[in-house]
């Protein structure tokens, strides 16, 4: 197998099929016994760090005994491609910390990884992965089916390590291969999991083509795979879900800049989501869902005028809470820039939101605060889209409010001398 590099001879292989002396195979058992073996999972007895004891003290010796045998070889000597991939593996099983690993064979592993990149000049891992991806992928495959993941926790953490490390187009080429680990992770009953399954999905939809996910429904398998999760009313989940199905629906639906107001799958995440956070009253709750609308509300675009009078219900409530006040204000922010052909319609209830944001500083006496500052900021700018895009409107209300010394003065205060256009 050639490398098309140019730190490398065209005349030279750099991994060899059967080229393994004895000399590799030492380097080959050293490598292979420092993959952690199977685990028999039990729901009723999880594992703990002192299952690994053994196994840890063996794997220091084993990768501390292999760096010098790899280090030693000449140049010219061919790595087989056994060895490689096996450094390759042990690196992705110690690429962070777990009960089965610790900082000192991280630094062995990487060492061992590095010897392989430097050798043939390449400066990641992911140039070296696009040669031989397959192989790495159907390695690790008997271990990631349905009925053996749960016992292999290391070979699940090598498959992420080594996802994460393949970018645009490489992915795509291996949908087929990477998406069924991905949904296994998405569909399991740990919250852990799930978090790892959704990250996973989402680096996967970032770096492939729409029409990659078009080809054989794999953008329908994904959304479908994570469609229950919508329904679930955890802080831990709902960050990632966002990601995910934001990565994703903008490929496989309408763009941002498109005109088009058809109901799509947006809209099913929204009419799920907007009922649930005018009703939720935990805290943490409605952090995390006004946190994650503003990207949502951005990736979908102008489709957001449709959720207008939820939105603004919503905004209201939100905006009236110090711990979500400066994100819902940004959430409205983007709203307003979304939704603009809808915005004069709802020109009065989003002034009536912004001066009760005022209020309410100047109630608790904040509205000079450097703590209430970023929230001031985004008010002006709220206010600076609302001129924008309803003038008269705009400039009816500045008029009127001048007729109240108080509410004028407070207004000021807040606009500072954006004002003095208005000042006659």
């Amino acid at each position: 197998m050639a490398i098309a590099n140019k730190d490398v001879r065209n005349d030279v292989q750099p991994f060899s099929e059967d080229n393994l002396n004895p000399h590799f195979i030492n380097l080959l058992e050293l490598l292979k016994c420092s993959i952690l073996p199977e685990q028999k999972y039990n729901f009723d007895e999880p594992l703990q760090d002192s299952c690994f004891k053994e196994h840890i003290l063996n794997v220091e010796t084993n990768l501390l005994n292999a760096i010098p045998l790899l280090s030693k070889l000449r140049k010219s000597e061919v790595i087989p491609k056994k060895i490689v991939l096996y450094t390759i593996l042990v690196a992705g099983e110690n690429s962070t910390i777990t009960m089965w690993t610790n900082r000192k064979i991280m630094m062995y592993a990487d060492i061992l990884l590095k010897e392989v990149l430097n050798r043939y000049g390449y400066s990641n891992l992911s140039s070296l992965l696009e040669l031989e991806v397959g192989d790495y992928l159907s390695e690790l495959r008997p271990k990631l089916l349905k009925n053996s993941w749960k016992n292999y926790p290391a070979a699940v953490d090598s498959f992420i390590w080594i996802l994460f490390s393949l970018k645009c187009p490489h992915i795509g080429e291996h949908l087929h291969s990477v998406l069924p680990t991905c949904l296994l992770l998405t569909d399991d009953h740990v919250y852990d999991n799930k978090v790892k399954g959704l990250q996973c999905l989402q680096h996967v939809a970032s770096n492939v083509s729409r029409t990659d996910l078009d080809q054989y429904g794999q953008g329908a398998v994904i959304y479908k795979a994570v469609e229950h999760m919508i329904y679930i009313r955890e802080p831990k989940i709902i960050p990632h879900l966002a990601k995910c199905l934001i990565a994703l629906l903008s490929k496989t639906e309408h763009s941002p800049t498109s005109q088009s107001l058809t109901w799509n799958h947006f809209d099913d995440v929204l009419n799920i989501w907007l009922p649930s956070m005018e009703m939720e009253q935990k805290l943490v709750l409605r952090e995390a869902y006004m946190e994650n609308l503003n990207e949502f509300l951005q990736a979908m675009g102008l489709g957001s005028a449709r959720w207008s009078r939820k939105l603004i219900l919503i905004f209201s409530d939100y905006c009236e809470q110090e711990h979500s006040c400066e994100m819902s204000l940004k959430t409205l922010l983007t709203f307003i820039n979304s939704a603009w052909p809808r915005i004069s319609n709802h020109f009065h209830s989003i002034v009536i939101i912004l001066m009760k944001v005022i209020i309410n500083m100047k109630t608790k006496g904040s509205i000079s605060n450097n703590s209430t500052k970023p929230s001031r900021i985004i008010v002006q700018q709220c206010f600076k889209a609302l001129e924008k895009l309803s003038n008269f409107m705009y400039c009816d209300f500045v008029n009127k409010m001048k007729k109240n010394r108080d509410m004028f003065h407070l207004y000021k205060l807040v606009m500072e001398e954006d004002i003095n256009y208005y000042v006659t």
